[in-house]
């Protein structure tokens, strides 16, 4: 519930006019994967709990990485740039892979991966993706995932614990703004009939490297609340009416309502000249 309506203008020590020059400032954010999955083309098995794997392994396997992070984490503001990086953990390459934004849900499952390298599947449970079914018990549209057909981008894997990245950054913004919804991505061997050619990358149930999603974001700036593009006692007006009116620009410590605390929050945004 909200408080009383807000009354009086306090002084403040300070005038900040460099709103757009602060929130210039790009901030970088390291987030790792919120669900990481292998599915191969045998029906009964999967790894949910291990490594992940893209590419046709010796034993004529042929594997397929899922990979999904959490971007609610990340602030509002406008996406620079967004890099999957991926590190091989081990590599019979080189292996050349695209990453395709996937268009289906799908649950990550506990079955573990077995034998060395953790490259074979266990027995797959209900709860588990596969190659055929998405996790939830339902089947895929189509085999071995459902995803846009056009790679988001490609590369080519070549030396081991060397990063590679992917360039994820319109997925990401597409995903934020709700054009499309945050499913991950799938990463595919372009050269996936060849036989012994197979990549394999750390998880957060492995002692190697992890996949990052590596995000570039220029903040809004969030204490200029008439959108001036400067930060001056106005905005304090502004607040008052956006608060008076439960305006979503009251919120300023992002918890999603409109409280007297947002008038605290926005005493700090106004003196960090973004948030």
């Amino acid at each position: 519930m909200r408080g009383a309506a807000v009354v009086g203008i306090p002084v403040f020590p300070c005038v900040l006019s460099a709103c757009l020059a602060a929130s210039a400032s790009a901030q970088v954010f390291e987030l790792e994967a919120q669900n990481e999955a292998t599915i191969l083309d045998v029906a009964t098995q999967a790894i949910g709990d291990g490594a992940l794997f893209s590419g046709t392994s010796n034993n004529r396997l042929t594997k397929r990485a899922l990979i999904r992070f959490d971007l609610s984490v990340l602030p509002a503001g406008d996406i620079v740039s967004a890099t999957l990086e991926l590190t091989p953990r081990a590599i019979r390459g080189p292996v050349p892979v695209s990453a395709f934004r996937l268009t289906r849900d799908w649950n990550e499952g506990p079955a573990l991966g077995q034998g060395t390298g953790g490259g074979l599947g266990s027995l797959a449970g209900p709860d588990d993706v596969t190659w055929l079914v998405d996790g939830f018990g339902a089947n895929w549209n189509n085999a071995g995932g459902d995803f846009d057909p056009v790679a988001t981008d490609s590369a080519t894997f070549t030396l081991l614990l060397t990063p590679v990245g992917f360039d994820v950054t319109q997925d990401v913004i597409d995903m934020i703004d709700g054009t499309v919804t945050n499913l991950g991505w799938i990463l595919i061997s372009d050269i996936e009939p060849t036989i012994g050619r197979v990549v394999s990358f750390g998880t957060d149930e492995t002692p190697d490297p992890n996949p990052k999603l590596i995000v570039e974001v220029t903040p809004n700036c969030v204490a200029d609340v008439n959108g001036d593009g400067e930060v001056t006692p106005t905005d304090f007006t502004a607040w008052v009416s956006a608060f008076n009116n439960n305006l979503p620009e009251c919120d300023q410590n992002g918890d999603g309502s409109c409280t007297p605390t947002d008038f605290t929050a926005w005493v700090n945004n106004f003196n960090n000249g973004w948030r």
